[in-house]
Formats: structure tokens, sequence, C-alpha cells
């Protein structure tokens, strides 16, 4: 039997906490965000034994203008794909004059204590390829940023989880204005990840004194491993390409066992792939980095909506580019990067709820251990001109329980 639930708002309150911090030294003194919120249905309809579905949702009213003033040194990423789908079409080309003119964007405005980075990969990275430690001098860095990109080759497959880790990692207690570049022109085909895992473990070899007629002596154990996930394009016999599944992993031995191979079930391992990327964006939003994604493809190569879903946890857009345009979306992005902003921090406390309130899927917002919702917006301001915006949005809710819900302003 389907039963009610009473959602309610106090009139006039916001439900979150608003922390607000800029990006700018000065220039944003008269810029102004106001919140209005209010939930989707007052009443909601809970379906026997599922919760019950709803939303709060909010608009933002931005105003006011950004004088011409110096601002703040700022971190920035850029992370380039150099897999194997690269060499397509004369996309690694592009590319490379494309970054060089927004290296270039960025040299115009270089602060000196402002701190670039390089990170390009395939399945791997490593330090040999990018440069993971700034010389102090961002003229200099940038300069070697530049030519290093010249000089790149593209290989192998596509792995998003390690550079935006690396990312997050060469981010952490830098400048207060972080942001990461993100360009990829394929979808993400490669996770290596550490997991805890019960198997039968090789530990003895017996054989046959004139060695032949080996067999191993395995033992149970449960240890960490290296586990590896891929999928690898195959071709039917009319040549339509279609995704395999490869996952195996490595004991402290180094020793391979397979779990699965050439498998054409590779849903669950696509699933796993994204759902360990999602997890380092996250942490990106717990550090205030902003991530601009640009999709290098046409729809059939690149997936945006998954490109957005990442993006978007921090607040920012992904933008889709081609071979003709990519020059005019990374200057779009890097002029979006230099631009004064205002990032709002939403902040929903749920544990009054005891457990009844919990953050729907398919939200861009996180749910903490500390069980706070949190959601990230970024408001870019033009210098020298008056921004008058609304933005509207929405959190999703899940309820368990029918009940009287009533959220209050944190303030």
């Amino acid at each position: 039997m389907a039963k009610k639930i009473l959602l309610s708002l106090l009139t006039a309150l916001i439900i979150c906490s608003l922390s607000v911090q800029s990006s700018m030294a000065s220039g944003l003194n008269d810029a102004k965000l106001n919140f209005t919120v209010q939930p989707s249905q007052n009443i909601i309809v809970k379906p026997a034994g599922k919760p019950a579905a709803a939303n709060l949702d909010f608009r933002v009213k931005q105003s006011g203008t950004a004088s011409d003033s110096i601002r703040e040194p700022m971190d920035v990423v850029f992370i380039m794909d150099i897999s194997g789908s690269m060499n397509d079409a004369g996309k690694l080309d592009s590319a490379k004059v494309a970054m060089k003119n927004a290296l270039d964007h960025f040299l115009e405005t270089a602060n000196s204590k402002d701190r670039y980075y390089l990170i390009p990969f395939n399945k791997k990275i490593s330090e040999q390829e990018g440069f993971f430690y700034p010389t102090g001098n961002a003229l200099n860095d940038l300069g070697m940023i530049k030519e290093k990109v010249r000089t790149l080759s593209a290989i192998n497959g596509t792995n998003y989880k390690d550079p935006i880790k690396k990312a997050e990692e060469l981010l952490n207690g830098g400048n207060t204005n972080n942001n990461i570049i993100f360009l990829t022109d394929g979808v993400p085909t490669f996770s290596e990840s550490v997991k805890k895992r019960t198997f039968n473990k090789v530990v003895d070899e017996e054989c046959s004194w004139w060695g032949l007629n080996c067999r191993y002596i395995y033992k149970s154990v449960t240890e960490n491993v290296t586990y590896i996930e891929e999928l690898l394009t195959a071709r039917d016999w009319y040549g339509n390409s279609y995704f395999v599944a490869d996952e195996y992993f490595k004991d402290n031995n180094n020793r391979t066992y397979s779990v699965k191979n050439n498998s054409k079930d590779y849903l669950p391992t696509q699933i796993s792939i994204r759902s360990s990327i999602l997890e380092e964006v996250k942490k990106l939003v717990t550090n205030n980095i902003k991530l601009f994604s640009i999709g290098f493809g046409t729809d059939k190569d690149i997936d945006m909506n998954f490109l957005n879903e990442m993006s978007n946890y921090t607040g920012e857009t992904a933008i889709q580019a081609g071979t003709g345009n990519i020059g005019d979306i990374l200057e779009r992005i890097s002029s979006s990067v230099l631009k004064p902003s205002i990032t709002a921090e939403i902040q929903i406390d749920l544990n009054p709820f005891n457990g009844k309130v919990s953050l729907a899927e398919g939200s861009n917002a996180i749910q903490t251990e500390d069980n706070i919702i949190t959601k990230q917006i970024n408001f870019k301001y033009d210098i020298g001109k008056e921004t008058i915006s609304e933005l509207d949005f929405s959190i999703p809710l899940n309820f368990a329980e029918e009940g009287k819900y009533l959220f209050k302003d944190n303030h």
C-alpha cells in the first residue's frame, strides 16, 4: 500500500549552508549569489517496498561586476590523452597545435607563483612522460610543457583514473585556485587498483627428477593484489567493433591469475572502471579542484555524458571538440580558467533524519561519510561587465519511511 510523506521547508529559508570563496585577490566585492530553494512537491507518495523520491529545487541568481585586478596564483594540470586512437585522423597533431596555443594564452597572463603541470596518459602514466614538479618559474614551466607536448607520440589504451589521481596529489597543498584541463579522444578502457582478495595462490611447484610433469602447489590465502580491468576492441565477421573484457590480478610475487578473458559480458567491467574514476573525481571536490573536460572526437568515439558527469561534480561542464575546432575549444576553456569566479558549496546535513534520507543515484552531488550532501557550482564573471543570470538545478533525495521531513537553515 502506498504511503504519503510530507516534505516541508521553512518559508524563505535556505536549507543549506553556503560557503563562498573567490579565485580573485580582489575585484569581486559587489558580486552576489542569492539562493532560493523549494521541494519538488510537498507530499510524496511512497511506493510499497521502495523509497519515496523527491528533489530539492534550487535557483541561484548571480549578479555583480568583476573589476580588472591582479588575480591570485593558480595551479593548472594539463592531462592529455596519448592513447593509440589519437593517431587517427590527425587528432594528435591537431591536439598538439591546440595545446601550444592554449599554453601561449597562459604565458601571456602567467603569475610568477603559478604552478603548471603536464600529465600525458594512455594505459599508464610515468614521471618521465610529464613534468610533475614545477621549477618555481611559471614561464619556464610552460615553455618546458610546450616542448614536451611537441614530442609526444600515441600508443596503447585509455586510463582516466591514474592521471586524475596523480593530478589531485600534485595540487594538494598548492595554490587555492586549482584546475585540471582534461583532454581525451576515447572512453576509459583500463583501470588498475589494489584489492583484497581470497584465492588459491601458487606457493610451490613440484616436478619429476627429469624436469617434466610439473604441477603447482596451491594454498588458499587472503591478501592485497594488483587488480587489472581492461576493455579490448574486437570485430565481428562484418567488421563491426565491440568490446570484450579482461580481468586479472597479480599476487605479491607478480604471478598473474585470470578472472575474465575476452568476455563479451563487458558491462560489469565497464561499470567498475567508471565507478573507480568517479571515486577519484569526488576527491577533487573535497579539495576544491575544478575539472574541465574535452571530448575530442565523434559521438561514436567518446561518451560526453560520462565526461559531463565527471566535470559536473566539480561545478564545471565538458565540451565536445573535433579536429576543426579543438583550438577554439581549448582557448575557450583556458579563458574560463583565467576568469574571476565564485565557487559556491551547498551542504545539506542529513544526520537529523537518522538514516531515513539519502542522496539518490544520478546526482552530481556527493554524500560524505559524515552524512553531509555536498554540491559545488562555479560562477564566472567577465572583467568590467555586469553579470546578471539565473541557474536552476536539483538535488534528488530518497526517503525511506513515511513522516514529516523538515529542512532548516544552518546559518
